[in-house]
């Protein structure tokens, strides 16, 4: 199944550690409108190598730009990304 997100902006994208409902699982992280609403997608690798992008996670609803995700010792998420009303009003959020 198909997803929708902005290429107008970065994203990034990380393999799991851990099996989701019994398959690999890789994590993206983008804007969906433009450099705005910012999710988590989960794809899960299927038997013949393609993703099903079974899952997505609301980041936030407002400004959404750069992004890095890391996978912590315990299996949680972490997630950087920058926010802020324009380019001179900018904040890291770690999420």
């Amino acid at each position: 199944s198909g997803i929708s997100y902005t290429t107008s902006c970065q994203m990034n994208a990380i393999t799991y550690s851990k099996k989701i409902n019994g398959k690999d699982a890789i994590l993206l992280s983008a804007g969906t409108n433009g450099r705005t609403n910012g999710k988590i997608f989960v794809g899960l690798v299927q038997d013949d190598g393609s993703i099903n992008w079974a899952y997505d996670y609301q980041v936030n609803t407002g400004t959404y730009k750069y992004s890095c995700m890391s996978e912590l010792n315990d299996g949680t998420v972490a997630l950087l990304y920058e926010n802020g009303k324009n380019k001179y009003d900018s904040n890291m959020v770690f999420a």
